[in-house]
This record gives C-alpha cells, structure tokens and sequence, in this order.
C-alpha cells in the first residue's frame, strides 16, 4: 500500500479518537473548577492524573500527524546513524521481551549494521511489537524471527493476524465511503501510528508488509543494510 494518504482522510477517519482526550480533559477541569472545594483530595488528585494522561496521549496523536504530514512532503527529518543491528533492535529485546530467533542467525541478532534514525525506527517497531503482544497468544509472548543478507535485513514477527486486519482497513482511507468503518473508528490512534510506522520505514528504504503463514499472519519489516568500509 502507499503510505501517502489525503490527510484530511486520516484526519476523518481518527476523529474520534482526537476527541476522545480532549472530552476527557474537558469534563475533568469542569468538575474541577465546579467542585473542587467538595471533592476529596484523592478525587481531586484522580481528575489531575487523568488531565495529565490524556494531555500525554492528545500530544502524541498530534505528534504523528505532523510526522506523517512532513513525511508525505519529503521535509521529515531523520538523524541517522550507523550502528549495528543489535543495538537498535536492544530496546524491543529487553523492554519489550521479545524472543530473537531466525532460519540464519540461531538465537543471535546477526552482525550486520544499518544506517538510521534510531529513535524513529525503534518507534515503529515498537509499535508493531506492542500490537502483537495486545492480540497475539499469550502464553509464547513475542517471536522476532530475523533475516540477513548483505543488502537487507528482514525482521518477521508471527501471530501479527489482528495487525494485518488494522492494516487492511488503512486501505479503506482511500475510499471515503468507508470512513464510518467500525476499525477505524474503534482503532483511530493504532492507524494513524501504523501509517506514520510505514511512512518512517520507507524514507529508510525499508518496507512493511504481511505473509500469509500455515498456522498465522506474519508482520515483516525490511531495512538496508549498510556495508562498512574500513579507512586504511
């Protein structure tokens, strides 16, 4: 699919979801400025807990808007780097608890480097893994199975079946008929942070795709890798 989508599309389609935190915020600092001579101090402490998470959760939504808009005009900044494999995938190991396997590699992430914006990329993937984990078994957590060539490495994680619906409904954004679709309504924010994770992992020259497996649906996700040239 390709990533660039009328905006007013997206905008349409996650609505919901942006007002959602904004009516949350609303309906706390009413209470609030109304009431808060009656409430208890722990009430009132529960109205500013959700004031701030909800201000969190709006900040990040507009976040990935810009991102996805600067990423469809070609004016998205990435500070790349050069690094090996591991130390990007490092987060999503440890602090995700993935399970890091592969026909090529054993239990081992291969030892082949790559050239990007860390801090972008371990978003995506993140992203992706923390879908997986939402709806996948979970009595076996996260399988990262991992593939290297000395042009790219391909990262698949199995049991990624309610991810591809999500993905199969961002093609909907194209038909505006479809706006009212019960996912997208239902999912705003994960759509909007899987068209920013697709658009991210194409200006990296990557790809993100789906693979029909025997027992599951496979997320897979490409990048280059980077051949490094030793200065004599």
């Amino acid at each position: 699919m390709n990533s660039i989508l009328p905006l007013a599309q997206v905008l349409a389609a996650i609505s919901h979801e942006l007002r959602s935190p904004l009516a949350a915020i609303k309906g706390s600092t009413t209470t609030l400025l109304d009431y808060q001579s009656r409430l208890e101090p722990e009430k009132v402490a529960a109205f500013l807990d959700a004031i701030d998470r909800e201000t969190d959760r709006l900040s990040e939504m507009l976040d990935d808007l810009i991102a996805l808009a600067r990423s469809q005009i070609g004016v998205l900044r990435l500070q790349r780097a050069t690094l090996p494999l591991a130390e990007v995938l490092a987060p999503l190991v440890t602090e995700q608890a993935c399970q890091v396997s592969g026909p090529l590699v054993g239990a081992e992430i291969p030892e082949v480097w790559v050239d990007v914006d860390v801090r972008r990329v371990q978003r995506a993937l993140t992203f992706l893994v923390q879908q997986v984990r939402a709806n996948g078994p979970v009595e076996t957590g996260v399988q990262m199975l991992i593939s290297a060539s000395s042009q790219r490495v391909v990262v698949r994680l199995p049991e990624a079946g309610a991810l591809a619906v999500l993905d199969q409904s961002t093609h909907l954004l194209e038909q505006t008929e479809y706006l009212d679709d019960p996912v997208l309504r239902r999912s705003g924010q994960a759509v909007l942070r899987l068209l920013l994770s697709r658009a991210v992992l194409e200006l990296h020259g990557g790809q993100l795709w789906f693979e029909d497996q025997p027992t599951s649906v496979s997320a897979c996700v490409s990048l280059p890798c980077v051949e490094l040239v030793e200065v004599e």
